[in-house]
């Protein structure tokens, strides 16, 4: 690389919002000709008193940058949070101290229409641009994501971070190893385990997912599994359908051996991890409407009938339809597989956002 072009990344947040990103930034430095490197120190951007100490939401799902592209410097981000509003009653979805100080914030859960009708956003609407939806992976060269060895105040790195480092390092899968379950042997028709969430603002999350549940215990002849992971008692009436945690990587193997995935919204409805993981592991899916980033998801192919159903009791009875069409199953899954290899994979995402930021 002669360009003196680089990208430094600031190692605040949580791995399994940034691993997927990071992968694909690594991946594409040949081909847009820049040098990436991994910083710990407080970025000068974020010391600005008038941040009110509010950098540290970065610790959790935002990733910042610094670029030298082209002879040009500037921060740009890229938002990993559920929400695509800025009330912090509906999640809190943007960071607005860091919003007027980057050049660039892409926003996965990017909603158009959030945008225009809301006064803190607007005025940065050519500013807030779509990324694609991710989920954890393992980056190549994880030695440079290890965490710093002693606490520091200044950049958050606490024995709980640098714990949660560790940990998530160690259980990420590779890219390869998820997409190399496509060819696995399918010994469940439909697998949905899911996370149940305690607080009162995710009620009706749980019950949406709760009445798939339900509704796929009614079906008789199936092999299923259905059911909310946790280790510690639920209440009622979630507690029936508590099951044992699985590790990520068994999680996914069990994921790949259904015959179809049964797809349903995030928090604050926000695009939920499985959708891409649905992708890289080419199964069919079955599944509620997807309000964010519509543009870049429903150009692909298949993706307005997958997305489709809101009720449980139809996102069921047509998953239980099309386990009885094998055809029309491989073919959409075919689909969505190739939909992953040419669009979804961490280097095509980061691409996109390359780009953008060197047009």
């Amino acid at each position: 690389m002669t360009s003196g072009n680089e990208i430094v990344y600031y190692d605040f947040n949580e791995l399994n919002y940034s691993s997927f990103f990071l992968t694909g930034f690594l991946h594409n430095t040949k081909r847009f000709d820049y040098r990436f490197t991994v910083s710990k120190d407080v970025p000068s951007l974020l010391e600005d008193p008038a941040t009110d100490g509010r950098w540290r939401a970065l610790l959790f799902s935002i990733c910042l940058f610094k670029a030298r592209l082209g002879g040009r410097e500037f921060h740009f981000c890229i938002d990993a949070r559920d929400s695509c509003e800025s009330a912090r009653d509906r999640g809190g979805g943007y960071h607005l101290p860091l919003l007027e100080r980057v050049a660039y914030y892409f926003k996965v859960n990017y909603n158009a229409d959030a945008i225009e009708r809301d006064p803190n956003l607007r005025p940065f609407i050519d500013r807030i641009l779509p990324a694609r939806p991710f989920f954890p992976v393992a980056p190549p060269g994880r030695g440079a994501f290890l965490p710093r060895f002693l606490p520091c105040r200044t950049t958050g790195w606490g024995r709980r971070q640098t714990a949660r480092r560790f940990k998530d390092l160690l259980r990420a899968p590779r890219l390869e190893d998820v997409v190399r379950l496509r060819g696995g042997s399918k010994d469940l028709d439909l697998f949905f385990v899911m996370m149940y969430y305690p607080e009162p603002v995710h009620a009706p999350h749980n019950e949406i997912r709760y009445r798939v549940m339900r509704e796929i215990r009614k079906v008789p002849d199936i092999a299923s599994i259905a059911g909310f992971a946790a280790r510690d008692p639920l209440p009622q009436p979630y507690e029936e359908f508590r099951i044992p945690p699985f590790r990520l990587k068994a999680y996914l193997s069990r994921m790949a051996g259904a015959r179809i995935g049964i797809y349903v919204r995030g928090l604050y409805d926000c695009i939920s991890f499985k959708l891409p993981q649905f992708l890289a592991l080419g199964l069919p899916i079955v599944g509620q409407p997807i309000p964010n980033n519509r543009r870049v998801l429903y150009d692909n192919e298949f993706f307005d009938e997958q997305f489709a159903f809101d009720d449980p009791v139809d996102i069921v009875r047509e998953a239980v339809r099309r386990l009885r069409e094998p055809e029309r199953l491989a073919r959409l899954g075919e689909s969505n597989a190739r939909a992953f290899d040419r669009k979804f994979t961490p280097e095509a995402a980061v691409s996109e956002i390359l780009t953008r930021l060197t047009e």
